[in-house]
């Protein structure tokens, strides 16, 4: 029943699974000479949340359903519509910390001057927060972090080419 209640969304967390992350083959060079990675933002609250919580309500007033139902609210008040959870950004902490662990050295520098990185992110607020959170883990330990760069809707050719296509 619990589970029933954490997934009454329409947007579900991305699991990442140890069996299937790539291991570095025996006798290959561990050292990256170069870091690139595209990842979609993380779990987000759902865009539907007034929706949800109608759908709940004319739920629970069927005879015969579960009382839990009728005190069901979705865990996030209308403004954060499309927002980036908590789960989300520690998704992409989490990332990022997978990725310095299994390439030591990946982000060279990075303790000294993580500007010299770049991290970009579309102009939709759950992209630049998934793009921080990775950010914090890539260059913990530094002093700073490198920024994030978000692009701006009509000028974003490669994150949002599909937005700008002809």
């Amino acid at each position: 029943r619990e589970e029933v209640k954490e997934r009454m969304a329409t947007k579900t967390a991305y699991y990442w699974r140890a069996a299937e992350s790539a291991a570095v083959p025996e006798g290959c060079r561990r050292e990256a000479a170069m870091v690139n990675v595209v990842a979609r933002h993380g779990t987000r609250h759902s865009s539907h949340i007034e929706e949800l919580e109608a759908l709940a309500s004319k739920l629970s007033e069927f005879e015969g359903s579960p009382g839990w139902l009728s005190r069901w609210r979705y865990p996030a008040d209308a403004s954060e519509k499309s927002a980036l959870t908590a789960r989300g950004f520690r998704e992409h902490y989490e990332l990022a910390r997978r990725l310095s662990s299994a390439h030591p050295g990946a982000f060279p520098g990075a303790d000294d001057d993580p500007s010299q990185y770049r991290v970009r992110a579309t102009y939709k607020s759950r992209t630049a927060r998934s793009a921080e959170a990775f950010s914090a883990a890539a260059f913990e330990g530094s002093n700073s972090r490198a920024e994030v760069e978000v692009v701006a809707g009509d000028d974003d050719r490669l994150l949002r080419f599909h937005d700008t296509c002809p």
